[in-house]
């Protein structure tokens, strides 16, 4: 990775849990989307052959993908960071009822910088290191702790409750939802199974703690084919209208307050 410059933010239009922005490719203007759902940044391959950056011989492992041969600059707004290669989609995307899209940041993007997202009025930045000591006043921390999988989990308390770990699962649009974690499965392409939507059999409110971070208002869904030990997941929903530093390189989230 590289270095990132500027401090200006971009708007966003959140489209289910997919943020769709304006982004910039080796200077290029493109439609880009920020989906936790893909394990790592691709670009289309029409995109690629205009750019001159496919190479045909290397593979990205679980994906329909070439690797690029060189280094490539993205830039959200003003700010810009290098990647040493970003992976080649072998097909065009499609995304029906979705924002277009020529270019797809990832979780690989999303873990290894810090980004201030301000839900409620539709803007990202990246945060240059320097910046993020001050940018985080005023904000409360929630630990985000890695499972064996490498997977984040947060300590949540439902009301009165015991507290239990839940799954943090920032591809999801979901704010809390209860039930079979098969049944939260979201498909490659960002679009939720209609097995899942069917199957919220009841939403509620609730007031719930993340560490030390009260939330009240909380959407939960329970899902009709909950397991017979049903578990809580956290979805991007929960932080809609909300003022967050996603800080993942350092395991943490930040909320204002």
């Amino acid at each position: 990775m590289g270095g990132v410059v500027g401090i200006t933010t971009s708007k966003f239009l959140m489209v289910a849990a997919t943020l769709c922005l304006p982004v910039r490719v080796d200077h290029a203007p493109m439609r880009g989307v920020i989906d936790a759902r893909m394990p790592v940044s691709v670009i289309s391959v029409d995109m690629a052959r205009r750019l001159h950056m496919i190479d045909f011989g290397t593979k990205a492992a679980g994906l329909a993908v070439r690797a690029s041969k060189r280094p490539v600059y993205i830039s959200i707004g003003a700010e810009e960071y290098t990647v040493d290669h970003i992976a080649v989609s072998d097909t065009p995307f499609v995304a029906p009822g979705h924002c277009d899209r020529d270019v797809i940041l990832g979780r690989d993007m999303l873990e290894s910088h810090v980004f201030d997202i301000d839900f409620a009025k539709r803007r990202i930045k990246l945060v240059l290191p320097y910046e993020r000591d001050g940018l985080i006043r005023g904000f409360r921390p929630v630990r985000v702790i890695r499972n064996a999988q490498g997977e984040g989990e947060v300590d949540l308390r439902i009301g009165d409750a015991a507290p239990i770990r839940a799954p943090l699962d920032l591809g999801s649009d979901f704010s809390m939802t209860i039930g079979d974690s098969g049944a939260r499965h979201r498909a490659a392409d960002g679009a939720v199974p209609s097995s899942a939507r069917d199957s919220a059999a009841t939403m509620t409110l609730a007031h719930i703690s993340l560490d030390d971070v009260d939330l009240t208002g909380v959407t939960v869904t329970t899902l009709a084919n909950s397991a017979t030990a049903p578990s809580a997941t956290l979805g991007l929903g929960l932080f809609d209208r909300l003022h967050i530093v996603l800080d993942l390189p350092h395991n943490l989230i930040w909320i204002k307050t």
